[in-house]
């Protein structure tokens, strides 16, 4: 059976990434995702795809077991991992979900406000 591992990569920047996302870049025999985010793992067999119907394309054309579909920010939010996730378990593969840094967490810090009270930031502008 095909797995397929969507991975968030939070902001995008490799030293973002979560040691449990690493683990599975490197555990992949395939990589998928847009070009900003896969081009520099040239020691990998790489795809550029982000919509879902591509994704299924390159995994369907491959013969490896083990894939791994890289999404900037969070995978639960505004992502497109929603959608290929149920595409992905359509097709009959083993899907997992592998969280990055939150975008939110990362933009909050980056500000050194707290994301805690975020929607009173939000709806007074402070």
């Amino acid at each position: 059976m095909k797995r397929v591992i969507i991975a968030g990569v939070g902001p995008g920047s490799k030293s973002c990434l979560t040691e449990e996302v690493k683990e599975a870049i490197d555990n992949s025999e395939v990589l998928i995702g847009s070009k900003r985010l896969i081009e520099e793992y040239t020691d990998k067999k790489t795809f550029y795809a982000v919509t879902a119907k591509d994704i299924i394309d390159i995994i369907d054309n491959e013969n490896a077991n083990n894939y791994v579909v890289l999404m900037s920010g969070d995978t639960g939010f505004y992502s497109g991992a929603e959608a290929a996730s149920k595409a992905f378990l359509q097709e009959g593969w083993e899907v997992e979900y592998i969280p990055g840094v939150s975008s939110l967490s990362y933009f909050c810090g980056r500000l050194g406000r707290s994301w805690q009270n975020i929607h009173c930031i939000s709806s007074h502008g402070r």
